[in-house]
Parts: C-alpha cells; structure tokens; sequence
C-alpha cells in the first residue's frame, strides 16, 4: 500500500472493489477486480488453461475460448470427443492430437505406419 508521501508523488494505488476466488481441479484462482481493468485483466493468474483464451463475461465473471480438444470453465477438460477419444492408435502407440483437429501415433519400435499397424 502506497502511503501520502508516494501518492503526491505521482504514484497511484489500484483501487480493489472485490476478490474472487475459485476452485478449478484442485487449483485455487484468485482475482482482485480493479475497476479499470475488465475481469481478464484483473486475473492474478492466467485462469484458462491449454492455450484457452480468458473473455471477460460480466464485471464479476469470465469465459474461457478454449481449443477444441479442451472444455470446461477454465479449458481443463479434454473435450467429449476429438481424434484421440478412441485410442486410433495400435500396440501401445500414443495418439497425438495436431492443430486442425487431425492426429498422429507415435508408435513404439516394433511397429509403425499411421496407425501403428505394421510390424
């Protein structure tokens, strides 16, 4: 907290109108609404996760643009159904998702092909 002498200075102090806290998979968020900034600005922490954009909804809330293989308030989630959702991938190859929405197996050594399929 900034005391007069630092005020008259020119220094100003951010006025906090409220504190939000949330619970998102064991993660604590909290957030100091400053009413200069939209709630997104205000987030002591980035709130979506995976690449998810934060959009401020109201004064006192927020959405998160998630990618399409991530749903949920804050984009922790795997979203229901992508290209990996039914394990494409053959003999212990692990599906990777790509930006498009397509995948790719990385295949362990016995096996290879798209899909992991030869031997």
């Amino acid at each position: 907290m900034l005391n007069q002498d630092e005020m008259s200075k020119g220094q100003a102090a951010a006025a906090v109108t409220s504190l939000v806290i949330f619970l998102s998979n064991g993660i604590i968020f909290l957030a100091a609404q400053d009413p200069n900034q939209d709630f997104c600005q205000s987030l002591w922490s980035n709130a979506c996760q995976n690449g998810g954009v934060c959009v401020a909804a109201t004064t006192n809330d927020f959405e998160c643009q998630c990618t399409e293989q991530f749903a949920g308030k804050t984009c922790s989630d795997l979203a229901v159904e992508n290209a990996c959702t039914n394990e494409p991938c053959l003999h212990g190859g692990i599906c990777i998702l790509l930006s498009g929405g397509s995948f790719t197996c990385d295949c362990t050594r016995e096996f290879l092909g798209p899909l992991c399929e030869e031997r």
